[in-house]
């Protein structure tokens, strides 16, 4: 079994690599598809525009702020934007 290094991200780190597909399953669950607890998809949209446009991403997947898959994240109502001083979307509350 390879060890862990703790300075090592998810999306950088091949042991915690997840691919689209996985990701794509995670999003399939109920509570992603809740309006109780996922944003609309413009919202969702939106923040992964600004997340993919974040030198903070790592693999395309991974914030390295937080350590979160950020189409997970971007997905949660309740999840705002780790960037300390400059977070770039806050967690949602209908208009």
């Amino acid at each position: 079994m390879r060890e862990h290094s703790p300075s090592s991200c998810r999306g950088c780190d091949p042991a915690f690599r997840v691919s689209e597909a996985d990701i794509d399953r995670v999003l399939a669950a109920p509570m992603f598809q809740s309006a109780e607890h996922a944003v609309p998809d413009n919202v969702y949209e939106s923040r992964l525009a600004l997340c993919r446009a974040c030198p903070k991403l790592a693999g395309g997947t991974t914030c390295i702020v937080c350590g979160c898959y950020v189409r997970v994240a971007a997905k949660l109502k309740a999840r705002s934007c780790p960037m300390p001083g400059n977070s770039q979307w806050q967690a949602y509350a209908a208009q």
